[in-house]
């Protein structure tokens, strides 16, 4: 996902349900603990399965849930419980919140069809993003700016909060995307999973919608893509195929 020059109201939001769940726990207690996390995500994944929707088949519920938790279980995060769920959206894309809330969007599920690899390649990329704390991260950098604090001040928690639904205000560092990718790669490798499952993925992705901001997928409007990406997870791939 695409950094940006200056604060998105995802982060905002996300400030603004942080300083809630820490004021609430003590002024003594971490920034933002695993308790804390895990409360924001719930938060947070309430507000998007009542916008978007849960595509609730049975049969592709279990699927992802089943390859989610294989994923995870390759992940060093112990202490916060995985969930796994599909978002009823044609878009192909996937998201993560903090503490462990995964989504993948039914279009991307036609998407990739039978490829299995492709799925548990964009699953372990979300989970590499929780794993390496990137929404806490994110979150903590922008705990005491100005601005969160005083939209808290004017009573506006709650209308911020609500903006977190859009999973489109979702920005990460270039940076974290490329970690979330060499992990998402070692994770669906060790899961027992095709590690060069990630690679195809972005270049059928590249193939059909293009490369940058004219594509169309929203995938790729949320998600840095171009070749010398692709390359480099075909690198972290060859290392984990060893």
């Amino acid at each position: 996902m695409r950094a940006v020059a200056r604060y998105s109201l995802l982060a905002v939001a996300l400030a603004i349900i942080a300083v809630t769940a820490v004021a609430s726990a003590g002024a003594n207690a971490a920034l933002i603990g695993s308790k804390q996390e895990q409360q924001i995500g719930a938060q947070a994944a309430a507000q998007i399965e009542s916008r978007y929707g849960l595509y609730t088949n049975p049969s592709w519920n279990r699927y992802v849930q089943a390859m989610g938790r294989r994923i995870a279980a390759q992940s060093p995060r112990h202490d916060i419980a995985w969930h796994f769920k599909i978002l009823n959206t044609g878009d192909v894309n996937a998201v993560s919140l903090p503490g462990g809330y995964i989504y993948v969007f039914r279009g991307l599920l036609n998407f990739v069809g039978r490829d299995q690899g492709m799925l548990a390649g964009v699953i372990a990329h979300e989970v590499g993003h929780v794993s390496a704390h990137h929404q806490t991260k994110m979150m903590e950098r922008e705990f005491w700016t100005n601005a969160a604090l005083s939209l808290l001040t004017h009573g506006r928690t709650q209308q911020l909060a609500s903006m977190f639904s859009n999973i489109y205000d979702l920005h990460f560092s270039r940076k974290d995307e490329y970690q979330a990718d060499e992990l998402g790669v070692k994770y669906a490798s060790r899961a027992g999973y095709d590690p060069y499952g990630l690679a195809r993925f972005l270049q059928k992705l590249e193939a059909r919608y293009g490369n940058g901001p004219s594509g169309i997928a929203s995938y790729l409007a949320t998600h840095p893509s171009n070749s010398a990406r692709v390359q480099r997870v075909r690198a972290y791939a060859a290392q984990y195929a060893r």
